[in-house]
């Protein structure tokens, strides 16, 4: 479910842009993020407290980029922030991809394998595999320890954009938006239902 209310005015913008480039650079179509959903108790203070050393823990897997692993892992970090109300907080490699039961981390999955899913990406990172493909897929998931605390997965057709281009941008972002609202809102539309019955 897309949080829209949140999106600032200047990030909206330059979504608009990035996409605009995203066509420019030959790319079939436009981000397509689907299967959001939340755990129950997601709200904005779990990405303030999995953020509070000043960056979110990040592990990537999948490398369809044509660099080397440490080097894709390192240009997704760089090219890529929490919404901004979370402060655009940036990314930051964590170098034990199966980190203890409590850990909070976002885990990027470039063009993962079909049938994976949120319960393994938490468990065993390491058991995660890529595939060839011929969209580019991102499956991301941000974890705290073993358990999945929300997920969403963003395709787009064409080649695969580069990070720190404006193209990974305009892919990005709009998953990362999605991925990680203000506020749960499941939880609201559950609170809401209360309220009115």
């Amino acid at each position: 479910m897309a949080n829209q209310k949140t999106m600032t005015p200047t990030r909206m913008l330059t979504a608009a842009a990035a996409i605009a480039a995203l066509g420019l650079a030959g790319c079939a179509g436009v981000p397509r993020v689907s299967n959001v959903s939340f755990d129950s108790f997601y709200d904005g203070s779990a990405v303030t407290h999995a953020s509070s050393g000043g960056a979110m823990p990040l592990v990537v897997r999948g490398n369809p980029f044509g660099v080397s692993d440490d080097q894709a892992t390192a240009e997704v970090a760089q090219a890529m922030r929490l919404p901004s109300w979370f402060s655009s907080r940036p990314l930051a490699p964590v170098p034990d991809a199966n980190a203890p039961t409590g850990d909070y981390r976002l885990v990027l999955v470039f063009n993962p394998e079909r049938g994976v899913g949120s319960g393994r990406i938490c468990r065993d990172t390491d058991d995660v595999r890529s595939s060839g493909a011929d969209d580019f897929r991102v499956y991301a998931v941000f974890c705290a320890g073993d358990q999945y605390v929300s997920q969403a997965v963003m395709t787009v057709g064409g080649p695969t954009p580069r990070p720190g281009t404006p193209a990974f941008r305009a892919v990005m972002d709009p998953l990362m938006d999605q991925l990680f609202p203000a506020e749960n809102p499941d939880r609201r539309f559950f609170e809401n239902e209360i309220i009115t019955s």
